[in-house]
C-alpha cells in the first residue's frame, strides 16, 4: 500500500519563518512607537486641553517670552551652521577611512563615534573647564607659554562662551550622524562606476561631481537631517556654554 506524501513547495518553511519574523518585528516596532508617541500625545493634549476645556494658554505664554524671535533665530543659526560643518567633517572622515590608506587601524572606526559615549552635558562642562576665558586649563597653559616670550594676557586666547565655541561643541556631537551614514554608503558603493568614469576620460573632480556625490547625496542628506533633528534637542549645550555670554552681553545660543 502506497503512502501519499503531501506536496510541500520548496521554500514554504522559509517563507513561514520570514512571516513569523516579520510579525515579531512589527510588534516590536509598534511597541516602540507607542512608547514614544503616547507621552508625546499626552503632552500635546495637555497643552490645548485644561480644566475640562479647550485652552491656548500654553501657546500664549510661549509667545509672550521676551526676545522669542532672537532666541529662535540664534537656535537656527547654531543648528544649521553646526550641521553644515558636521557634514563637511563627517564626509571627509568617512572618505579618508573608506577610500584612502590614511587609517590608524581600529582607531579610525572608534574615534568618530566617541561623542556618542559622552553625554552632551558632560561634554559641555568639559569644554568649559578647558576653554573658559579665565579659568580654562588649556587657556591657562597657553597664557603661561606666551608669557615666556613676553606676551602677557589676562584671559583667553580662546573663549568657549562664544558663537564659535558653541558651534564647535554642537559640531563635535553632530559629526557621528553624518559619518555613520556616509561611511556605510561608501562601504557598499560600487567603485567600478568611478573606474568606468575615469576610463571614459573624466577627471577626478568630474568623477566626484558626476558619479560619487550624486550617489552619496541621499546619505549626506540623511546625515544633515539627523544633525538638525538632534541639534534642536541638545539644549543642555547651549544652556551651559551660552548662558554665561547671555548674562554679560547679547545671547549667543538657543
Amino acid at each position: 500500500m502506497k503512502t501519499i506524501t503531501p506536496l510541500v513547495r520548496p521554500g514554504s518553511s522559509l517563507r513561514s519563518r520570514h512571516s513569523s519574523l516579520d510579525i515579531v518585528a512589527l510588534l516590536i516596532a509598534l511597541t516602540l512607537i507607542a512608547i514614544v508617541c503616547v507621552p508625546l500625545i499626552q503632552v500635546v493634549v495637555g497643552m490645548v486641553w485644561k480644566d475640562g476645556g479647550f485652552s491656548l494658554e500654553a501657546f500664549e505664554r510661549t509667545l509672550a517670552i521676551p526676545d522669542l524671535g532672537s532666541l529662535v533665530f540664534n537656535t537656527l543659526v547654531v543648528v544649521v551652521v553646526s550641521s553644515a560643518c558636521a557634514v563637511v567633517i563627517g564626509f571627509l572622515l568617512a572618505w579618508a577611512n573608506q577610500r584612502t590608506d590614511a587609517r590608524l587601524g581600529i582607531l579610525n572606526d572608534i574615534l568618530p563615534y566617541l561623542p556618542f559615549l559622552l553625554p552632551p552635558v558632560a561634554g559641555a562642562v568639559g569644554w568649559t573647564m578647558l576653554l573658559s576665558p579665565r579659568a580654562g586649563l588649556l587657556n591657562a597653559w597657553i597664557r603661561d607659554a606666551l608669557s615666556l616670550v613676553g606676551i602677557h594676557m589676562e584671559s583667553g586666547p580662546f573663549d568657549i562662551n562664544s558663537w564659535y565655541g558653541l558651534i564647535m561643541v554642537y559640531t563635535i556631537y553632530a559629526v557621528p550622524y553624518v559619518y555613520m551614514n556616509v561611511a556605510a554608503a561608501l562601504a557598499s558603493f560600487d567603485s567600478s562606476l568611478e573606474e568606468a568614469s575615469r576610463l571614459s576620460g573624466a577627471s577626478y573632480l568630474r568623477t566626484l561631481r558626476k558619479v560619487t556625490l550624486p550617489t552619496l547625496a541621499p546619505s549626506v542628506g540623511v546625515g544633515f537631517l539627523l544633525c538638525t533633528w538632534f541639534g534642536f534637542g541638545m539644549f543642555s549645550i547651549a544652556a551651559i556654554i551660552g548662558t554665561p555670554r547671555r548674562s554679560t552681553s547679547s545671547p549667543c545660543g538657543s
